[in-house]
């Protein structure tokens, strides 16, 4: 009869959990995946071609998850923006993993959209089209840092309440006292949190709070609250006892209804069961503000809003390093992107002819991101000397030390011209999406080669 009982009651959890990820699961959306060709120059794979820049499950190669958690509040009539965003590698070879907390208020390129905040890129894709949020936020997290994302994850924090909550609660380890005398309430009033130093039981409710505030504080040290929480979660998470296994049936019903992913239901599972084998000895956080590869624009000095943007200096090395491209497949080894880009510099060398077949009326905008503002006026100056005739100006925001070329056009004879006049090496030519034309952000390397 135990047996019987058993036997039932795992069915039933079965059934509980397919009806959750029937729930859960979302329709992958076309997205542009990028690679390296052998000449070192990121570029955009075709659809018949995406099967082989996907993780392979068998094979077992590093997956890069996006996370994203979602505040949505009853009442709300504009659609919610992401909170949270987490960017995760998992290797399930080494059974390492890797979180980056990258802050809302950081400045990017919204494909389509310009310049904003990159907590408004959800927001964007959902106005256009419901589900399409966490499409568009991979794509920009993809446009801007030059990174592979996999797969998506989204979370409604009304769930994660709940979730925490049917584990029993958590424990947090805090390591300064947090105070926020402004924390929004779901009926858009303000309440006072406190949580002093030591290691705190928290329930669902106290986690969020602990997890989202930041007034006493800012984005950086709530990004790092938030890993706390989701590490503290894995733990209790690996602690099943028989009591929570018999009260499964909560937590799947909140995690049908709280989360999205365009994860299949196997590798779901696989990503569960790895989870359990990870030592937190392997787990690596990466903070951009203790590495120093954020820089704050404060209102009262530069104007506008609050924002962050990425020092490029510091930034470039730590994505190579931490979350490197796929590179292509091909019948010999793959190289990484050092070595193509090395074979790049020697192939520019060997063969300095000016690549034909360029178009001088496409349109090119220059952004200049020069430490000394003077990098835009050298690269327009050059181009147009060059025959170009439809170059325009900008100010940027960032500081790069190295030049990019985005092809919105799909043209790679006019950017391959346009890297060759501006003295750089093919590499500098990535693929654009959701635009049209050549953007130039133009680096201190341009500076250092044609200044005067």
């Amino acid at each position: 009869l135990g047996v019987v009982a058993t036997l039932g009651y795992v069915l039933y959890i079965a059934l509980a959990i397919n009806n959750a990820y029937d729930k859960a699961h979302v329709d992958p959306t076309p997205y542009t995946v990028y690679t390296v060709n052998e000449l070192g120059t990121p570029v955009a794979v075709p659809t018949d071609q995406l099967a082989q820049f996907l993780p392979n499950w068998d094979q077992k190669d590093p997956v890069t998850l996006l996370l994203i958690g979602i505040d949505f509040r009853n009442g709300d009539e504009e659609p919610a923006r992401s909170d949270s965003i987490i960017l995760m590698r998992i290797d399930p070879t080494t059974k390492g993993v890797t979180m980056m907390s990258l802050p809302r208020d950081l400045l990017v390129t919204i494909p389509g959209h310009g310049e904003d905040k990159i907590n408004a890129a959800f927001a964007f894709g959902e106005d256009a089209r419901a589900g399409s949020g966490a499409a568009l936020l991979a794509e920009t997290v993809s446009y801007n840092l030059k990174i592979q994302i996999n797969y998506f994850v989204t979370v409604d924090f009304s769930g994660f309440r709940k979730i925490i909550d049917t584990l029993g609660g958590i424990t947090v380890d805090v390591n300064t006292p947090v105070k926020d005398d402004q924390y929004p309430t779901e009926d858009f009033g303000l309440t006072r949190v406190y949580f002093p130093t030591g290691l705190q039981s928290m329930d669902g409710e106290a986690a969020l709070r602990y997890a989202r505030t930041r007034h006493d504080d800012n984005d950086i040290a709530r990004s790092e609250r938030q890993q706390q929480v989701l590490m503290a979660m894995r733990e209790k998470g690996s602690k099943l006892n028989v009591d929570l296994v018999l009260g499964a049936r909560p937590i799947i019903d909140s995690m049908g209804d709280s989360f999205r992913t365009d994860l299949s239901f196997n590798q779901l599972l696989a990503l569960a069961n790895l989870a359990r084998d990870v030592n937190p000895a392997d787990i690596v956080r990466v903070n951009l503000w203790q590495e120093g590869a954020l820089i704050e624009h404060d209102p009262e000095f530069d104007g506008d809003a609050f924002y962050m943007t990425l020092d490029w200096n510091i930034v470039g090395d730590l994505f190579s390093r931490y979350f490197p491209m796929k590179a292509a497949a091909a019948s010999s080894p793959a190289v990484t992107i050092v070595e193509a880009t090395a074979t790049a510099t020697a192939a520019a060398t060997a063969s300095p002819t000016v690549p034909s077949g360029a178009r001088l009326d496409t349109p090119i905008t220059i952004r200049d991101d020069t430490s000394t503002n003077t990098g835009g006026a050298i690269a327009a100056r050059i181009l147009q000397d060059a025959g170009f005739t439809a170059v325009a100006q900008e100010m940027g925001v960032n500081i790069a030390t190295s030049t990019t070329i985005y092809d919105y056009d799909s043209d790679p004879a006019t950017a391959a011209a346009i890297a060759h006049h501006l003295g750089l090496d093919p590499s500098a030519v990535v693929p654009g999406t959701g635009g049209t034309g050549i953007v130039i952000i133009v680096g201190d390397d341009v500076v250092a080669t044609h200044a005067p």
